[in-house]
């Protein structure tokens, strides 16, 4: 199985990555900062390749399909749409740069990475479309309207796909997860024990996406065990 994981140097993608490597997947990482990128390739075993990417630029991002192209043989059968980015602030001082760059780590890169690959995925009659959502697509979040808008948008553009793919044979999963630990979360008072690992999210996500190919988990929430923040 071949893995392409965005947003893969840090927090959920590299546990993503060291998950679907214990798998014996091939991983290709990708994320803007290489030397990060090479930092988890190397806990990822031979089979992990890195390509630095701004997965907003859709330069770049043709860059890295042709990367992937070669490196795989073809596009990969299972792409992870990780990368994203997170802001809080007070809808009354939320600006309209703020919105662009929410709706640009989260939504924006999510289409340039589909788009890319997709031909592929069609000609081929196979492979996953992976979204990392969150639970904040389904449920208003204080302080976190553009956030919120941001990964609701990603949502709807999951699930149309996933209808519109379905005959190709191609197949969309929505992962939403809540209060995960990563970097997000540095400053915050939370205490660790009350937020999800990401290893753990890692682990259901990767579970479902290696499901048989007869199946699809379409859409799956995880929340810390005591529930959201």
């Amino acid at each position: 199985m071949n893995v392409l994981i965005t947003g893969a140097s840090q927090g959920l993608g590299a546990a993503l990555a060291r998950e679907f490597a214990r798998h014996d997947c091939a991983v290709l990482l990708t994320a803007r900062r290489g030397s990060q990128l090479r930092d988890i390739a190397a806990q990822c075993g031979s089979r992990a390749e890195v390509h630095a990417c701004d997965v907003t630029d859709p330069a770049q991002v043709a860059h890295l399909a042709r990367a992937a192209g070669e490196i795989f043989g073809g596009p990969p059968d299972l792409i992870v749409n990780n990368a994203g980015a997170w802001m809080a602030q007070p809808a009354l001082e939320a600006t309209l740069p703020d919105l662009d760059a929410m709706l640009n780590s989260n939504l924006r890169s999510a289409f340039l990475v589909s788009r890319a690959f997709l031909p592929g995925l069609v000609a081929r009659r196979s492979g996953s479309l992976v979204f990392i959502a969150s639970i904040a697509a389904l449920r208003g979040l204080p302080g976190n309207s553009l956030y919120c808008a941001a990964k609701a948008g990603l949502l709807g553009y999951a699930r149309a796909l996933r209808e519109e793919l379905k005959p190709a044979g191609v197949r969309v999963l929505i992962a939403l997860p809540g209060a995960t630990l990563t970097p997000a979360w540095d400053g915050s008072g939370v205490p660790p024990e009350r937020l999800m690992a990401a290893d753990s999210v890692a682990r259901a996500v990767v579970a479902n996406a290696l499901l048989p190919a007869d199946c699809v988990a379409e859409e799956f929430t995880l929340r810390p065990q005591l529930g959201d923040l």
